[in-house]
C-alpha cells in the first residue's frame, strides 16, 4: 500500500501538476527519506518517500520539499529550525509543519530546497 500511496500516487501528482502547468510544488516528506534505514521498521515507507522526493527533484518542477521529525499536537510555537543541523529524534507540531508548508508556497528562498524542520527550544 506504501507504494501505491505514498509513490506512486504522489509521482502522479507531479505529472499532472506540470502538465497542468503548476509552478511550484511543496512537498511534505519525512526524516529518514535523505538515507533510509534498513533497520528501521518504516523502512519501506521511507524508501517511497525518497523515491518520490528524486522524482520531484528531476521532474521540472520548482519545488520544496519538506522533512519534519515526529509529528506532535502540541501547540504551535512558529519557533522552527529548517535544515540539516536538526536532531532526527526531536519533535515538530503538527501547526508549525503546517505553518512552514504555507509559507513554502510563496516564499522564493524555499524554492529548491530540501530540509529537515524540527521545534526550537
Amino acid at each position: 500500500m506504501t507504494e501505491k500511496v505514498d509513490r506512486d500516487g504522489a509521482k502522479s501528482l507531479f505529472d499532472h501538476a506540470k502538465a497542468a502547468g503548476v509552478d511550484h510544488f511543496v512537498m511534505l516528506s519525512s526524516v529518514g527519506a535523505g538515507d533510509p534505514d534498513e533497520s528501521s521498521e518504516l523502512h519501506h515507507y521511507l524508501v517511497a518517500k525518497h523515491e518520490v522526493d528524486e522524482h520531484l527533484k528531476a521532474s521540472g518542477l520548482s519545488y520544496t520539499i519538506a522533512r519534519p521529525v515526529a509529528p506532535t499536537d502540541d501547540d504551535g510555537s512558529r519557533n522552527i529550525r529548517l535544515g540539516d543541523e536538526v536532531d532526527p529524534g526531536g519533535k515538530a507540531t503538527r501547526s508549525d509543519v503546517a505553518a512552514v508548508l504555507a509559507r513554502a508556497l510563496t516564499d522564493q528562498t524555499l524554492a529548491g530546497k530540501t530540509f529537515l524542520m524540527e521545534r526550537q527550544s
